[in-house]
């Protein structure tokens, strides 16, 4: 009677697990989510440690694939051998908006990485906000990748614009639809090395 149990015990788990590894095997992995929400951004050559090794030769090197993620606002590194960093990405354009007493409406948009500035002009379209020249020079100044900001208000019939980099701490306001640097402490940035 015993034997008969046994028997039993064991014909009863064999097809236990006959019936488990069926519904496994038919319930299958389900499928990691698709995000065709990447774009490729750039490929960039980061070198490991210091520029030059020891002895003078160059130092190695490793490849980077930059990814833009627009459904999660991230930027993702890719290297060669498959690791993955995420990090937060700026946003691309904030905007700034003020209301003139009669009722009208105007509006200031820039990229907050590259500082690049726009304002909403009587028609309603946007136009560019020239960047400073030089001493004598016609061609605007280039202006660095940062983290700008910019303060907007409108008084009257005037519309008062300052726009900082956080990164280096310079500053702009806004005079006659171009932005004039604020002279101080940061005026000769970024600082040079010295001659040894």
């Amino acid at each position: 009677m015993l034997r008969e149990h046994a028997q039993f015990a064991v014909i009863l788990a064999l097809l236990g697990w006959i019936g488990v590894k069926q519904s496994t095997d038919d319930a299958k992995e389900p499928e990691a989510p698709t995000l065709d929400s990447l774009t490729y951004i750039r490929t960039v050559t980061v070198p490991v440690g210091a520029e030059k090794n020891a002895d003078g030769t160059p130092a190695k090197t490793i490849e980077l694939d930059t990814y833009k993620d627009w459904d999660f606002g991230t930027v993702a590194y890719v290297s060669e051998n498959g690791s993955v960093s995420m990090v937060q990405a700026m946003p691309n354009w904030e905007f700034r908006t003020g209301i003139f007493p009669n009722g009208g409406m105007t509006a200031l948009c820039f990229q907050p990485g590259t500082g690049l500035s726009y304002l909403l002009d009587a028609e309603g379209n946007w136009s560019l906000i020239a960047e400073p020249t030089e001493e004598g020079k016609e061609d605007q100044i280039e202006v660095e990748i940062g983290d700008y900001d910019v303060a907007f208000d409108v008084d009257g019939q005037f519309v008062y614009a300052l726009r900082t980099d956080s990164f280096s701490g310079r500053s702009w306001k806004l005079v006659d639809e171009r932005w004039a640097p604020i002279a101080g402490n940061l005026q000769n940035w970024p600082p040079q090395a010295e001659d040894k």
